[in-house]
């Protein structure tokens, strides 16, 4: 008996991001986001946290209440341009001097949301309806190092009525 229908996710081909729409629903117009650095893309989904209502009658719990856990992606772009910086950072682009763009991020942290699409190499893409990113700078200017900006997904629940956090979606092959 043979192995039929199976879906494995692996790889990273790229992530898009797009604004949020006008309504608070998912964005439409997308754009690729950076080079994602090889091996540094993660999703870490938090385990939800219980609460147990606990009785003298019983070793067991009377009830359990869960409450979902967060889901966030970081990646390392090994390519990030001052338009990367003010996607993630918020802050803003001038032009100084011809051929030179200056990033000037603002003294506050400043809260960026999009709609984020991930696609694998190959198995299930995720298309985050709203996330806050964030973006850190890490790592080094040394002969073998090169500078990231690490960024970090946090899925938040949509403002629009009716849609969801998170979509999966299967390719399905053409027969």
């Amino acid at each position: 008996m043979g192995l039929t229908n199976s879906v494995v996710t692996i790889g990273l081909k790229g992530i898009e991001i797009a604004d949020i729409a006008n309504d608070g629903g998912p964005g439409t117009v997308f754009k690729k986001f950076g080079n994602v650095s090889t091996d540094s893309f993660a999703f870490a989904e938090s385990e939800p946290t219980l609460k147990q209502v606990l009785i003298e009658e019983s070793s067991y719990s009377l009830k359990d209440f869960r409450t979902k856990g967060q889901l966030i992606a970081t990646a390392n772009i090994a390519d990030p341009d001052t338009e990367m910086y003010a996607e993630v950072r918020g802050g803003t682009i001038s032009t100084a001097t011809a051929g030179q763009k200056i990033y000037s991020e603002g003294d506050e942290f400043v809260n960026v949301e999009k709609t984020v699409k991930i696609f694998p190499a190959e198995g299930l893409s995720f298309q985050l309806n709203r996330a806050s990113l964030s973006g850190l700078i890490t790592g080094g200017l040394g002969k073998n190092q090169e500078l990231y900006l690490v960024v970090s997904i946090s899925a938040m629940q949509p403002l629009k009525a009716g849609t969801k956090v998170m979509q999966v979606i299967e390719t399905v092959p053409e027969s």
